[in-house]
């Protein structure tokens, strides 16, 4: 976490409390969380990481990897970035499991990275409140493949969106 006891006392000694009250109210605060978990239509066990805006306004999403001994970005075409999140909007992307080499596997849910707009990289931490199943937060998965995009050998088949939803796996509650 990040110590905000400093620049806290240092607003408040040059320009008062209510200065300081107004920059800890306005501080851009979005967690970044990360799960593994399986799509029920096909079995394809991914790392999702989920990010969730609670400052009082809009951030935006301009890059997400893990990071490993080369980063590794996660920008499937189902969740194109940059992405505009608004005010308690959560948002999620994935990659597959296997896209991932063992040494990131084994700390992959503190390994994940979100660049903001603003320059600034946040570090992911493991979401332990998931669901056992459930949609993906964000806007609608494609129903059918974007145009140029094979569908032959491709990790998403086609389904109806009803049919994209998520099996947890018991770990996630380490």
């Amino acid at each position: 976490m990040v110590d905000l006891v400093t620049p806290v006392l240092t607003l408040v000694g040059q320009f008062g409390a209510d200065t300081a009250s107004e920059w800890v109210k306005q501080r851009r605060k979005v967690n970044v969380l990360v799960h593994r978990a399986f799509w029920t239509h096909n079995g394809v066990a991914c790392y999702f990481v989920k990010v969730v805006n609670l400052s009082k306004r809009d951030v935006e999403i301009t890059h997400v990897w893990f990071q490993g001994p080369r980063p590794i970005p996660i920008n499937p075409p189902q969740r194109p970035l940059p992405y505009r999140l608004k005010q308690d909007e959560p948002w999620e992307t994935f990659i597959q499991e296997e896209s991932l080499p063992e040494e990131v596997r084994l700390n992959a849910f503190t390994l994940a990275r979100v660049r903001l707009s603003t320059g600034k990289t946040l570090r992911s931490r493991q979401d332990t409140d998931v669901p056992p199943s459930g949609a993906v937060p964000g806007p609608p998965l494609f129903t059918e493949f974007p145009a140029g995009m094979a569908a032959s050998g491709a990790m998403f088949p086609p389904v109806r969106l009803k049919d994209c939803t998520l099996q947890s796996h018991p770990w996630n509650s380490k």
